[in-house]
Parts: structure tokens; C-alpha cells; sequence
């Protein structure tokens, strides 16, 4: 349900931007890289859902549903999501983002 309504907004967002506004190479890879990342998440996120750990993790099932499915082709919202901090900023981490790290 929730990833048809990431499919849904994607669409809409992608339906009510100018035709002309395409000819911008940046509009334009900025929608087929949000359309990627919609299915990379989408696989990865019902992957999860099917994965014993996750299943019986009290509230990581509901963690996992409650996201939307694009943010599941970051693998440090993955890290995020199974470590259940926010604290450790995983999704720079895996971006290449930080230089040095501490951990709380």
C-alpha cells in the first residue's frame, strides 16, 4: 500500500512538471534517478519484509512498513533502520560523507 503511494506521488509529481522543463538534462535525470531509486527500494524493502530477522524484531516490521520504499536504496537508511538509531548518521556514512565518525 505505501509503495503504490510513493509510485503514486512520483507520477504525480512527474505528471505535473512542463514538458518543456525536460529539455533540462538535470529535471530530467532527476526523474528517471527518483524512478531508479523508487524500485531499488521498493525490492529492497519487500526483501526486508520477507527476512525472518526483520519479521521478528519486536517493532522493526513496523518500522519498515511505516517507511517509504525510495529511502530503502540507501543502504544507511537500511543501517538506520535495523541498528533502531538515528544517532549514527549511516546514510553519510555509506555516502562517503564523513570524514571521521564517533560513535555516541
Amino acid at each position: 500500500e505505501l509503495v503504490l503511494e510513493d509510485f503514486l506521488n512520483l507520477v504525480s509529481m512527474t505528471e505535473s512538471t512542463p514538458a518543456e522543463a525536460f529539455n533540462d538534462d538535470s529535471v530530467y535525470r532527476d526523474v528517471v534517478n527518483n524512478s531508479l531509486n523508487l524500485k531499488v527500494g521498493t525490492e529492497r524493502k519487500w526483501g526486508l519484509l520477507h527476512d525472518d530477522a526483520i519479521v521478528n524484531t519486536p517493532g522493526l516490521r513496523e518500522r519498515v512498513m511505516g517507511s517509504q520504499a525510495g529511502k530503502f536504496a540507501q543502504e544507511g537508511f537500511i543501517y538506520e533502520l535495523r541498528s533502531g538509531t538515528s544517532e549514527v548518521p549511516f546514510t553519510a556514512i555509506m555516502a562517503g560523507g564523513l570524514g571521521v565518525v564517533s560513535v555516541p
